[in-house]
């Protein structure tokens, strides 16, 4: 790399809260070897030292729109410099990041850019991986190796952070998708400004797994712990995976290959689910042979497996299954539509399908084709997402959003109820036992008021217990 490089750093920087945690930044670019300004876009004047730029104003009267601002000063100085970095205030970058992108930029495809995850740290020591929650998931069919690297794409196009190259930078102003005005679509208005050169400007944002020390940034607030994100020993088994996918020792399979929805709403299902003792306690004790449909991570699997069940899963893909095929779970890669046949002649004493029906293309269609694998005695067990309780009804009223949630076509789901389940498993030949209501569990405030309802108006999920009709 060359010492001469010219790199123009800008950070966003609301307020003064995070001022400690701009320091933090400050002091890693200022030891750097290389030219570096840096440009601070503030709402306020600011006397942050020497050597540095502070420009204020917001783009738009949203306070979020601040990170925006520094899109523009980007195109004005394209031509002096050779690199060009954003970053939120509470995310720093090395000197062995910069470099870790250079050496990956020089290997990749010119519509590709390195980008980066984060992680926090908690209490007993250990990295989460903050990017890593929710729907967020890696794409198995993206691993391979490039150069002795392997690389793959990960969902979660935001970490605060990017780097861009001066020809990347020119590529993305040509493109018009740019210089915008704020906005937020799929992300936030914080969060968009920060992933544009990878939505919207033509580029796709890859990670050099091989060297995924390099391409992890610490998120200072350390917030997240416990509340999202992902344990470092769990993330490790995803890159391990990956890494054999890449190497052709692994299937790239997807469960559900065209189940991005148009509009990405917030309840899709999440990859990570966690624990469910609801969907425990009506597992029948005397099912030794358990079959799970769109299993993420497998903290309920695991259980089960702990419990002395035998636990036999269809994932949501190749990846994020990896820890609990650890920890005794078999799985079985495959497309939903496929996995009946892939299943044929064996028989389960209970047939769990969580959080994976409203997302399929004919809910009726899979729950009849997967009847077969059920034994004669066998319980079928439908957990799914209440779109029937008031919050999400208010919420749909409020964003005018009704009217794109009524099929899969229009808003990437199916507004499924008990109801609606109930249907379906009648119409499959199933009769249904009793429907448990999962309670909501969002902060205090919000559950305290919620308690006053009944589970059926409140629960954020619910679970349909059913068995052969006649």
């Amino acid at each position: 790399m060359n010492p001469k490089m010219k790199i123009l750093v800008a950070i966003a920087n609301y307020g003064t809260k995070n001022l400690k945690y701009l320091q933090v930044l400050l002091d890693e670019y200022r030891r750097m070897p290389f030219q570096v300004d840096i440009v601070i876009l503030s709402n306020e004047p600011k006397d942050l030292g020497p050597n540095l730029e502070v420009i204020v104003g917001l783009p738009a009267k949203n306070p979020w729109s601040l990170p925006f601002g520094h899109k523009r000063l980007f195109a004005q100085r394209v031509k002096d410099y050779d690199l060009f970095i954003y970053s939120e205030d509470d995310t720093p970058l090395t000197e062995n990041n910069i470099r870790a992108f250079l050496d990956s930029v020089g290997i990749l495809p010119d519509n590709e850019i390195p980008g980066f995850l984060r992680y926090e740290v908690g209490a007993d020591g250990q990295k989460h991986i903050s990017s890593a929650h929710g729907r967020f998931h890696w794409l198995p069919e993206s691993a391979r190796q490039v150069a002795g690297n392997t690389f793959a794409q990960f969902t979660n196009a935001h970490s605060a952070c990017y780097i861009i190259t001066r020809s990347q930078l020119e590529r993305a102003i040509a493109s018009g998708g740019f210089l915008v005005e704020p906005y937020e679509a799929e992300y936030d208005m914080l969060c968009s400004a920060a992933t544009d050169p990878y939505t919207r400007c033509g580029f796709t944002k890859v990670i050099n797994i091989s060297r995924m020390e390099d391409f992890l940034l610490p998120h200072l607030p350390n917030k997240y712990v416990g509340v999202m994100g992902t344990k470092f020993d769990v993330f490790q088994t995803h890159l391990d995976a990956l890494k054999q996918i890449a190497a052709g020792r692994r299937p790239a399979v997807t469960a559900l290959p065209n189940s991005r929805p148009p509009l990405t709403p917030p309840w899709l299902k999440s990859y990570y689910e966690p624990l469910s003792g609801e969907l425990l306690s009506v597992v029948p004790k005397h099912a030794r042979s358990i079959l799970t449909v769109g299993m993420g991570t497998g903290a309920t699997e695991c259980e089960l497996v702990k419990r002395g069940h035998k636990v036999t899963a269809i994932p949501m893909d190749s990846v994020i299954s990896a820890p609990a095929e650890k920890q005794g779970v078999e799985v079985v890669h495959s497309q939903l539509d496929q996995g009946p046949a892939r299943l044929a002649g064996r028989h389960f004493d209970c047939l769990i399908i969580r959080n994976a029906l409203y997302l399929h293309q004919d809910p009726g269609s899979m729950l009849k084709a997967f009847a077969p694998v059920l034994a004669k005695d066998g319980r079928f067990l439908v957990q799914e997402p209440n779109f029937g309780n008031l919050q999400t009804r208010a919420g749909r009223l409020l964003r005018g959003a009704g009217a794109r949630l009524r099929s899969l076509r229009q808003g990437g789901v199916h507004p499924v109820s008990p109801a609606r389940v109930r249907r379906w498993l009648k119409s499959a030949g199933w009769s249904v036992e009793q429907v448990v209501h999962i309670p909501d569990t969002a902060p205090s405030k919000r559950v305290q008021a919620l308690q006053r309802l009944p589970l059926a108006l409140s629960s954020t999920e619910f679970i349909v217990t059913a068995k052969r009709s006649g």
